[in-house]
């Protein structure tokens, strides 16, 4: 089973650079660890991303491993790349209301969490596009809110909830 993640016209692609040493440096700049972390951390929507992708194994509240080599994901400049498992995430809006990604693919190679637009709406979230950020509702009540960063719109997560 195969996925499709598309950055090939994003500020994103290739957003970090490994230095021998092993330390990160963002966009070719200054290495700034906290800027770092929040990319890491942060949860960015996409209209044309087919399933929820995370690279972090800790922000899943359960875990299933898939087998090596048995699901594939491909990215946007057509690569490959191995999904390690799946399971749930559990995200604490700012909203204060909790936003539940169920089978969310764990993806250690990619370089940003990724929500997938289409998922959502298959479960009742609706998804408005309003200038420079996206509302969602469900049942026509608030559930949270993204803004625009860099051409990425960053959902506004208080916390990622571990079991």
């Amino acid at each position: 089973m195969c996925s499709t993640v598309n950055f090939e016209n994003s500020p994103y692609n290739n957003c970090f650079e490994e230095h021998i040493d092993g330390t990160e440096k963002l966009d070719n700049t200054t290495h700034v660890q906290n800027k770092i972390y929040h990319f890491l951390t942060s949860f960015f929507f996409l209209d044309h991303t087919t399933r929820h992708i995370c690279a972090t194994k800790d922000a899943f509240t359960s875990y299933t491993t898939v087998g090596d080599g048995e699901e594939l994901i491909y990215l946007g400049d057509s690569r490959t790349t191995a999904v390690s498992g799946k399971s749930k995430v559990m995200l604490k809006l700012t909203s204060g209301k909790t936003l539940a990604l169920s089978d969310v693919l764990h993806v250690p190679n990619i370089r940003t969490n990724l929500i997938s637009v289409a998922l959502l709406s298959k479960v009742g979230i609706k998804v408005s596009f309003e200038s420079d950020k996206i509302i969602m509702t469900k049942n026509n009540v608030f559930v949270g809110k993204c803004y625009c960063d860099k051409g990425l719109f960053v959902l506004n997560i208080a916390e990622v909830m571990h079991h």
